[in-house]
């Protein structure tokens, strides 16, 4: 895992009402920002959706994500999504 991933994940391990709170907090950035965090939160729900491990910790997750990977796929152009080593990402354009 990259250390921006493993920063991320720390901070979701130590403080678990941060994902809310960050979330929410999130509406408030920058539209730029905004684009940027979309485009990571899609490119992990685009992963997640493949289903590589799942158990009943993230069994919820999973199911979420699968429904929501429709959704993103229905959304946006088929060139909008590339695909690099087996996972999917989506431009969301800079304006």
């Amino acid at each position: 895992m990259c250390e921006r991933a493993e920063k991320i994940e720390n901070l979701f391990n130590t403080m678990p009402s941060f994902a809310n709170e960050a979330g929410r907090d999130m509406s408030n950035a920058h539209p730029t920002i905004k684009q940027n965090f979309m485009r990571g939160i899609a490119a992990f729900i685009l992963a997640e959706a493949k289903g590589r491990y799942v158990d009943d910790r993230n069994e919820a997750t999973y199911k979420l994500c699968k429904e929501l990977a429709k959704a993103i796929k229905a959304t946006v152009s088929e060139d909008d999504i590339t695909e690099t080593d087996g996972n999917e990402s989506i431009y969301l354009p800079f304006i």
